[in-house]
């Protein structure tokens, strides 16, 4: 229908024994562009926009990822957040016997998600979180002289 409309089908070849890939071997008999890599599409669809694309930019070249696709740079990592006693202690105090939702303890709390996860990372490590199915958490029970500071 796309070929008819004079629009572009692009289809990526598949291994012609291969019954999965019929469909697109068979888009590629009726017409459609054969693709390989995003590169492809770019090149293709470049003289249609009329605008600079970043493979036409000298020096710009996007590094090819894992999967052969252009990637964009990432900013590095933000430096996790810093938990002070207070923060700490309200996470703690949200958590009982029952196992409570990490959804849950995060609206409970009103603390941003990272700084929850790194509080449980921390009750965690002094041994007295208790972790379920369907991220559900729950305190391990203690002497009652154990506390979280």
């Amino acid at each position: 229908m796309a070929l008819e409309q004079g629009r572009t089908v692009y289809a990526v070849p598949g291994h012609p024994l291969d019954p999965r890939a019929e469909g697109t071997n068979g888009l590629i008999k009726s017409g459609a562009t054969v693709v390989t890599t995003a590169a492809d599409i770019v090149a293709d669809l470049a003289p249609q926009l009329d605008a600079p694309t970043a493979l036409d930019q000298p020096g710009s070249k996007p590094s090819a990822g894992p999967t052969g696709f252009a990637t964009a740079p990432r900013p590095p990592p933000l430096p996790p957040p810093e938990l002070d006693a207070a923060e700490r202690r309200c996470v703690f105090d949200a958590i009982g016997a029952a196992p409570i939702g990490l959804d849950e303890l995060i609206r409970a709390t009103g603390l941003p998600p990272q700084a929850v996860k790194i509080a449980l990372l921390e009750i965690s490590l002094a041994g007295r979180l208790e972790t379920h199915g369907q991220n559900l958490v729950s305190l391990r029970p203690t002497a009652p002289d154990d506390e979280i500071a």
